[in-house]
């Protein structure tokens, strides 16, 4: 079975990381040298700002990122391989589905919202979720395109994450998406579970609106019709659960780690 690290390894080898975008440098040494002559002294460094523009547009440190995501990316799937390596039928599925335009094009796409970004949590986000896009059975939770979760996923924060992690996560959504239409006590359920979390009430009202507009969880009506401060109550969508599932690693922190410093 041939694995997916070698054409990995080999565009990472090839690539020429002490590039620069001249324009960009020029841009940012010019401005540099103007702010220092407005203003040399005072609590505002213009100088802080322009490193940091030119951090996140230079050619190496783009590359730094897409290499960080790959990096990760190959983790995952290494993982993924050693887990399905009794499974012929599984190794051929997913190498299938690796090989499809679909999933190509969330390849393009994670590349693109990880340049983007000097988040190293999201960037790793984006990275194991493309590798767990790959498993057909992560696929067929849901009808959406993993490109979609991958947009999904450059947009969210960690609270979010956490907040939709703790609405799954609740014990009443563990056997069944529908026990919570005869449950008075959700509301309840879901403050509770919050503070578990080290979720303040309000952070976790805010960030489960946040989660319905991407599709990710449903608010529900209270059983009385009335909606108060204790009793919002909001359930997992199939969506939501995908979601979660692209972000469960399989491979460890350590491994993680390996790979980004390795040559």
């Amino acid at each position: 079975m041939k694995r997916i690290d070698k054409p990995i390894d080999a565009a990472l080898s090839n690539y020429d990381a002490n590039q620069e975008n001249g324009p960009l440098e020029i841009t940012c040494k010019t401005g540099a040298e103007a702010f220092n002559f407005v203003l040399p002294f005072g609590p505002f460094n213009p100088l802080a700002l322009l490193n940091s523009l030119r951090e996140q547009f230079s050619v190496s440190a783009r590359f730094r990122r897409l290499r960080e995501l790959l990096s990760i990316f190959k983790s995952e799937i290494d993982s993924i391989q050693r887990e399905s390596e009794e499974n012929i039928a599984r190794l051929e599925a997913l190498e299938a589905e690796r090989a499809s335009p679909e999933y190509a094009d969330a390849f393009r796409v994670a590349a693109e919202e990880a340049v983007r970004t000097a988040d190293a949590k999201r960037i790793e986000r984006l990275g194991i979720a493309l590798a767990n896009g790959s498993d057909p059975d992560v696929k067929a939770m849901d009808g959406d395109g993993l490109s979609t979760f991958i947009r999904d996923l450059s947009q969210l924060s960690e609270l979010d994450i956490r907040t939709l992690e703790t609405i799954i996560n609740t014990p009443i959504f563990a056997t069944s998406m529908d026990t919570w239409a005869v449950d008075s006590t959700l509301g309840q359920k879901l403050v509770i579970a919050a503070a578990n979390a080290n979720l303040a009430k309000n952070d976790f009202y805010s960030h489960a609106y946040r989660l319905v507009g991407f599709g990710l969880v449903l608010e529900a009506p209270s059983e009385s019709g009335r909606r108060t401060a204790d009793n919002l109550c909001f359930v997992p969508t199939q969506r939501g659960r995908k979601l979660l599932a692209l972000l469960q690693t399989r491979a460890s922190e350590k491994s993680h780690a390996a790979s980004r410093y390795s040559d």
